[in-house]
């Protein structure tokens, strides 16, 4: 079961996550955002030979470093281990 503790810091994050959406992406036109080649590389990725391409995205690294932060505080993969143990 959750703890309020838990449900408060995800609540938090997820508001963190809508203020960064407010002020850095929603207003931004993804044109734009493909001009900036640092930003361009920094959402390219390789994993086991399988190569990620998110720049054509309307975010950003803090975008991707908010999401983790919601992966981590709501334990996303223990909960989906639990789900394929039955749990």
């Amino acid at each position: 079961m959750q703890s309020a503790q838990n449900t408060t810091d995800r609540a938090n994050v997820w508001q963190s996550l809508q203020a960064h959406y407010e002020k850095d992406i929603k207003n931004s036109h993804l044109r734009d955002l493909l001009k900036d080649e640092k930003r361009n590389a920094a959402l390219r990725v390789e994993h086991e030979n399988i190569y990620y391409d998110f720049s054509h995205e309307r975010l950003n690294e803090e975008t991707l470093n908010q999401f983790d932060k919601l992966v981590q505080d709501s334990q996303l993969f223990n909960r989906i281990e639990a789900m394929f143990r039955g749990v």
